[in-house]
């Protein structure tokens, strides 16, 4: 896939030394006009935008975070899946955290990772939920965000539940903040 204008900005800044001032989202999408009643590329960067924004001030995070977010179709899913987790079947989200077991320094921009989402994943469950593909989207951001911090559902009961808990107080707050006929 080709690399967009935010990635290729981003590797210009870090290859001439420059700090990155601002968050970056490095957005791929699959080509072509998306399906009926899910969120086109300007759309899904407005709200992964305000989700950051959302996620640094309730985590506290206080410098430029860059993310690499992707949609994708559920072959290259399963693929994913199949070479990073040994599971080979599709998936609905995807997370490949760059902060797990390291440490950094507390300046600079802070390289979260990488969120991978199946766009007929999240179709299909939402359809199954009964609510729109946009929700369904911005729940899988949220529950990536939150494996991207670190935080794991497969660990414990406990740990699930504390993921869950966070995830829907950070839904809400999005819903309660978004603007009217956006989701």
């Amino acid at each position: 896939m080709k690399a967009g204008k935010a990635q290729r900005r981003a590797d210009a800044k870090i290859s001439e030394g420059q700090p990155l001032d601002e968050d970056e989202i490095l957005f791929r999408n699959l080509p072509g006009k998306p399906p009926a009643g899910f969120p086109g590329g300007p759309e899904i960067l407005q709200t992964l935008g305000r989700l950051i924004a959302l996620l640094k001030e309730s985590r506290k995070i206080r410098r430029p975070v860059t993310l690499s977010y992707s949609v994708v179709s559920d072959r290259q899913m399963q693929i994913l899946n199949r070479d990073f987790r040994g599971k080979d079947r599709t998936t609905d989200v995807l997370s490949f955290s760059q902060l797990e077991g390291m440490e950094f320094p507390d300046a600079g921009p802070l390289m979260l990772g990488d969120i991978v989402i199946s766009r007929p994943r999240c179709m299909s469950q939402a359809r199954e939920k009964g609510h729109s593909a946009r929700r369904e989207l911005l729940i899988l951001s949220i529950h990536g965000l939150f494996h991207l911090l670190g935080y794991d559902h497969e660990t414990s009961e406990e740990d699930a539940n504390h993921m869950e808990g966070l995830e829907r107080r950070l839904l809400s707050r999005y819903l309660k903040e978004a603007p009217p006929g956006t989701l």
